[in-house]
């Protein structure tokens, strides 16, 4: 095959590339940095979105509808790259993991999904924990994340996704 030539079918099997690639350390500390990005980005950002769902699925919350708004404004419109890039700077997370992981902690999308599931789990399981004793947190993790698990599994799935996929975050907060 000539130099500049076009074929459909690649003629013979060489290992070459692949060998360049595992002989150079970038690709480790890279498969290391996005592994921790995902994991990490993942349980906090689960967490997180998990407990503003449940808050704001419960009627009695003081400020509750304007809390919302906020969420689905934040899903109609995001905050642009520059005022990220710059809260980052500003913030002395530049150049760490944490520039990757605390910006995009609250998925809006994930939490209004999240917030929809908990408002239908029955309100008499809540009120038979309360004359039992359990106070909101119990109730949270006794109760609603246990019957939670699988939109958890789901909203896992997806943030993991998003987190190893990302591609600019990495290229604009970390240097070398």
């Amino acid at each position: 095959v000539k130099e500049g030539q076009v074929i459909l079918f690649p003629k013979g099997f060489s290992t070459a590339a692949y060998q360049m690639i595992f002989r150079d350390r970038k690709f480790y500390s890279g498969f290391v940095v996005s592994t921790m990005r995902t994991v990490l980005g993942m349980a906090l950002g689960i967490t997180v979105q998990c407990m503003l769902g449940y808050a704001l699925s419960k009627k009695h919350l003081f400020g509750r509808k304007l809390f919302r708004r906020i969420v689905l404004f934040a899903v109609l419109f995001n905050g642009g790259i520059i005022p990220t890039y710059l809260t980052v700077c500003y913030t002395g997370i530049f150049d760490s993991i944490w520039a990757l992981v605390i910006p995009p902690l609250i998925n809006p999308w994930n939490v209004i999904i999240l917030m929809n599931f908990f408002s239908s789990i029955p309100e008499s399981l809540e009120e038979s924990a309360i004359i039992d004793g359990a106070n909101d947190i119990t109730i949270f993790f006794k109760i609603a994340i246990p019957l939670s698990k699988t939109i958890i599994a789901v909203m896992c799935l997806f943030y993991a996704t998003a987190m190893w996929n990302q591609f600019f975050n990495p290229l604009m907060f970390l240097s070398g």
